[in-house]
Protein backbone atom coordinates (compact mmCIF):
# COMPACT_ATOMS: atom_id res chain seq x y z
CA UNK A 1 0.00 0.00 0.00
CA UNK A 2 0.93 3.68 0.13
CA UNK A 3 2.38 3.31 3.65
CA UNK A 4 4.67 0.37 2.88
CA UNK A 5 7.83 2.44 3.38
CA UNK A 6 6.57 3.80 6.70
CA UNK A 7 5.90 0.29 8.01
CA UNK A 8 8.90 -1.39 6.38
CA UNK A 9 10.72 -1.93 9.69
CA UNK A 10 7.81 -3.88 11.16
CA UNK A 11 7.46 -5.91 7.97
CA UNK A 12 11.20 -6.62 8.03
CA UNK A 13 11.00 -7.88 11.60
CA UNK A 14 8.08 -10.19 10.81
CA UNK A 15 9.95 -11.67 7.86
CA UNK A 16 13.09 -12.16 9.95
CA UNK A 17 11.13 -13.90 12.71
CA UNK A 18 9.34 -16.15 10.21
CA UNK A 19 12.58 -17.19 8.49
CA UNK A 20 14.27 -17.81 11.83
CA UNK A 21 11.39 -20.01 12.96
CA UNK A 22 11.34 -21.88 9.63
CA UNK A 23 15.11 -22.47 9.88
CA UNK A 24 14.62 -24.03 13.32
CA UNK A 25 11.83 -26.26 12.05
CA UNK A 26 13.85 -27.76 9.20
CA UNK A 27 17.17 -27.80 11.00
CA UNK A 28 19.14 -25.33 8.87
CA UNK A 29 22.21 -23.66 10.33
CA UNK A 30 21.05 -20.05 10.73
CA UNK A 31 24.54 -18.74 10.07
CA UNK A 32 24.13 -19.90 6.45
CA UNK A 33 20.79 -18.10 5.95
CA UNK A 34 21.12 -14.63 4.45
CA UNK A 35 18.31 -12.07 4.54
CA UNK A 36 18.29 -9.27 1.96
CA UNK A 37 16.02 -6.25 2.23
CA UNK A 38 15.81 -4.18 -0.96
CA UNK A 39 13.87 -0.91 -1.13
CA UNK A 40 13.62 1.76 -3.79
CA UNK A 41 11.81 4.96 -4.67
CA UNK A 42 10.97 5.84 -8.28
CA UNK A 43 10.08 9.26 -9.65
CA UNK A 44 10.33 11.41 -12.76
CA UNK A 45 12.97 14.06 -12.16
CA UNK A 46 10.97 16.56 -14.20
CA UNK A 47 7.49 15.68 -12.92
CA UNK A 48 6.81 19.27 -11.82
CA UNK A 49 7.46 20.50 -15.36
CA UNK A 50 4.56 18.28 -16.44
CA UNK A 51 2.17 19.74 -13.87
CA UNK A 52 2.50 16.97 -11.29
CA UNK A 53 2.01 18.33 -7.78
CA UNK A 54 2.14 16.90 -4.28
CA UNK A 55 5.55 15.26 -4.34
CA UNK A 56 6.63 13.76 -1.00
CA UNK A 57 9.83 14.88 0.71
CA UNK A 58 12.22 12.17 1.91
CA UNK A 59 15.29 12.57 4.09
CA UNK A 60 16.85 9.40 2.66
CA UNK A 61 18.09 8.20 6.01
CA UNK A 62 20.05 4.97 6.01
CA UNK A 63 17.92 1.87 6.50
CA UNK A 64 19.82 1.15 9.72
CA UNK A 65 18.78 4.51 11.19
CA UNK A 66 15.21 4.26 9.90
CA UNK A 67 14.77 0.83 11.45
CA UNK A 68 16.43 1.95 14.68
CA UNK A 69 13.86 4.75 14.95
CA UNK A 70 11.22 1.99 14.98
CA UNK A 71 13.16 0.07 17.63
CA UNK A 72 14.38 -2.55 15.16
CA UNK A 73 18.08 -3.25 15.55
CA UNK A 74 19.98 -4.73 12.63
CA UNK A 75 22.85 -7.19 13.23
CA UNK A 76 26.38 -5.84 13.48
CA UNK A 77 27.36 -7.82 10.37
CA UNK A 78 24.84 -6.00 8.15
CA UNK A 79 26.05 -4.94 4.71
CA UNK A 80 24.53 -1.80 3.19
CA UNK A 81 24.48 -0.41 -0.33
CA UNK A 82 22.92 2.75 -1.78
CA UNK A 83 22.76 3.61 -5.47
CA UNK A 84 20.61 5.22 -8.15
CA UNK A 85 19.59 3.99 -11.60
CA UNK A 86 18.29 6.50 -14.14
CA UNK A 87 16.44 5.57 -17.32
CA UNK A 88 17.40 7.83 -20.21
CA UNK A 89 15.23 7.06 -23.27
CA UNK A 90 16.83 7.19 -26.71
CA UNK A 91 14.03 8.84 -28.65
CA UNK A 92 14.29 10.34 -32.10
CA UNK A 93 15.27 13.76 -30.74
CA UNK A 94 18.22 12.35 -28.81
CA UNK A 95 19.38 10.32 -31.79
CA UNK A 96 19.24 13.44 -33.95
CA UNK A 97 21.92 15.06 -31.77
CA UNK A 98 24.39 13.12 -33.90
CA UNK A 99 24.21 15.10 -37.13
CA UNK A 100 26.18 12.63 -39.21
CA UNK A 101 24.84 9.33 -37.91
CA UNK A 102 26.70 6.29 -39.21
CA UNK A 103 24.40 4.62 -41.75
CA UNK A 104 26.15 1.29 -41.19
CA UNK A 105 24.36 0.92 -37.84
CA UNK A 106 27.23 1.96 -35.60
CA UNK A 107 26.01 3.93 -32.58
CA UNK A 108 29.34 4.44 -30.89
CA UNK A 109 29.26 8.19 -31.52
CA UNK A 110 25.81 8.49 -29.92
CA UNK A 111 26.74 6.48 -26.85
CA UNK A 112 30.00 8.39 -26.46
CA UNK A 113 28.11 11.69 -26.58
CA UNK A 114 25.75 10.54 -23.81
CA UNK A 115 28.51 9.04 -21.66
CA UNK A 116 30.73 12.12 -21.94
CA UNK A 117 27.87 14.45 -21.00
CA UNK A 118 26.80 12.25 -18.09
CA UNK A 119 30.28 11.77 -16.64
CA UNK A 120 31.15 15.47 -17.01
CA UNK A 121 27.95 16.47 -15.20
CA UNK A 122 28.57 13.88 -12.48
CA UNK A 123 32.14 14.97 -11.82
CA UNK A 124 30.97 18.58 -11.69
CA UNK A 125 28.96 17.55 -8.61
CA UNK A 126 31.87 15.51 -7.19
CA UNK A 127 30.26 12.16 -8.00
CA UNK A 128 33.00 9.76 -9.02
CA UNK A 129 31.42 6.28 -9.02
CA UNK A 130 28.91 4.93 -11.50
CA UNK A 131 28.21 3.41 -14.87
CA UNK A 132 26.68 3.95 -18.30
CA UNK A 133 24.92 0.84 -19.64
CA UNK A 134 23.58 0.59 -23.21
CA UNK A 135 23.75 -3.07 -24.19
CA UNK A 136 20.20 -4.24 -23.52
CA UNK A 137 21.11 -5.97 -20.24
CA UNK A 138 19.50 -5.12 -16.92
CA UNK A 139 22.09 -3.65 -14.51
CA UNK A 140 22.07 -5.04 -10.98
CA UNK A 141 24.35 -3.43 -8.40
CA UNK A 142 25.63 -5.69 -5.62
CA UNK A 143 28.22 -5.17 -2.92
CA UNK A 144 31.60 -6.72 -3.66
CA UNK A 145 35.20 -6.26 -2.60
CA UNK A 146 36.23 -6.13 -6.26
CA UNK A 147 34.21 -3.85 -8.51
CA UNK A 148 33.79 -6.43 -11.24
CA UNK A 149 31.28 -6.36 -14.10
CA UNK A 150 29.81 -9.77 -14.95
CA UNK A 151 27.14 -10.57 -17.55
CA UNK A 152 24.74 -13.33 -16.49
CA UNK A 153 21.94 -14.02 -18.94
CA UNK A 154 19.85 -10.85 -19.23
CA UNK A 155 21.53 -9.32 -16.17
CA UNK A 156 24.69 -7.26 -15.83
CA UNK A 157 26.10 -7.63 -12.33
CA UNK A 158 27.99 -4.53 -11.17
CA UNK A 159 30.12 -4.97 -8.07
CA UNK A 160 30.39 -1.97 -5.77
CA UNK A 161 32.66 -1.51 -2.76
CA UNK A 162 31.40 1.43 -0.62
CA UNK A 163 34.80 1.78 1.05
CA UNK A 164 36.34 2.85 -2.29
CA UNK A 165 35.75 6.53 -3.00
CA UNK A 166 36.73 7.20 -6.61
CA UNK A 167 36.65 4.18 -8.90
CA UNK A 168 35.48 6.11 -11.94
CA UNK A 169 32.75 5.22 -14.42
CA UNK A 170 32.18 1.92 -16.18
CA UNK A 171 30.81 2.21 -19.73
CA UNK A 172 29.28 -0.85 -21.38
CA UNK A 173 27.56 -0.67 -24.76
CA UNK A 174 27.43 -2.48 -28.07
CA UNK A 175 28.17 -0.04 -30.88
CA UNK A 176 26.09 -2.00 -33.41
CA UNK A 177 23.03 -2.23 -31.17
CA UNK A 178 20.54 0.61 -30.67
CA UNK A 179 18.81 0.28 -27.30
CA UNK A 180 15.56 1.95 -26.28
CA UNK A 181 16.94 3.18 -22.97
CA UNK A 182 20.37 3.94 -21.57
CA UNK A 183 20.82 3.20 -17.86
CA UNK A 184 22.85 5.78 -15.94
CA UNK A 185 24.07 4.66 -12.53
CA UNK A 186 25.45 6.41 -9.45
CA UNK A 187 26.79 4.34 -6.53
CA UNK A 188 27.35 5.78 -3.08
CA UNK A 189 30.52 5.29 -1.07
CA UNK A 190 30.82 5.47 2.70
CA UNK A 191 31.67 9.18 2.69
CA UNK A 192 28.37 9.97 0.92
CA UNK A 193 26.51 9.06 4.09
CA UNK A 194 26.22 11.94 6.55
CA UNK A 195 24.73 11.91 10.05
CA UNK A 196 21.40 12.70 8.39
CA UNK A 197 21.62 9.99 5.75
CA UNK A 198 21.92 10.25 1.97
CA UNK A 199 20.03 13.48 1.35
CA UNK A 200 23.14 15.33 0.17
CA UNK A 201 24.05 12.43 -2.15
CA UNK A 202 20.57 12.49 -3.71
CA UNK A 203 20.75 16.27 -4.12
CA UNK A 204 24.10 15.93 -5.92
CA UNK A 205 22.55 13.32 -8.23
CA UNK A 206 19.63 15.56 -9.11
CA UNK A 207 21.88 18.54 -9.80
CA UNK A 208 24.10 16.38 -12.00
CA UNK A 209 21.11 15.04 -13.93
CA UNK A 210 19.68 18.51 -14.50
CA UNK A 211 23.02 19.62 -15.88
CA UNK A 212 23.20 16.46 -18.01
CA UNK A 213 19.68 17.09 -19.32
CA UNK A 214 20.59 20.64 -20.26
CA UNK A 215 23.64 19.44 -22.17
CA UNK A 216 21.47 17.07 -24.22
CA UNK A 217 18.66 19.61 -24.70
CA UNK A 218 16.16 17.55 -22.71
CA UNK A 219 12.53 18.62 -23.15
CA UNK A 220 11.53 18.74 -19.49
CA UNK A 221 7.78 19.10 -19.94
CA UNK A 222 7.49 16.26 -22.45
CA UNK A 223 10.28 13.76 -21.88
CA UNK A 224 10.55 11.50 -18.85
CA UNK A 225 13.71 10.77 -16.88
CA UNK A 226 12.94 8.11 -14.28
CA UNK A 227 15.14 8.02 -11.20
CA UNK A 228 15.18 4.93 -8.97
CA UNK A 229 16.92 5.34 -5.64
CA UNK A 230 17.90 1.98 -4.17
CA UNK A 231 18.76 1.09 -0.59
CA UNK A 232 19.85 -2.48 0.15
CA UNK A 233 20.85 -4.28 3.33
CA UNK A 234 21.89 -7.89 3.82
CA UNK A 235 22.97 -10.03 6.76
CA UNK A 236 23.21 -13.61 7.97
CA UNK A 237 20.98 -14.87 10.76
CA UNK A 238 22.73 -15.59 14.01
Amino acid sequence: GTEIRVHSAKFHQKVKQSISKFSDQIGINKETVRICDHQHLTYDLFAKHKGVEGSQVHKFRSMTNRYLADEQNLPANTDALTYAVIDFPLNRRVRSLIKNEDESGCYNQLYTLIADAFISSAKKQKLYKGAVIANGLVPIVRKGEDENVIASGELLMLGSNPSLTSCGYTCKWESNKLVDTVQLIFTACDKDKTSHGYGKFVNQIELALRDFAQRLEFVNDKEEMLVRLHQHIGFYLD
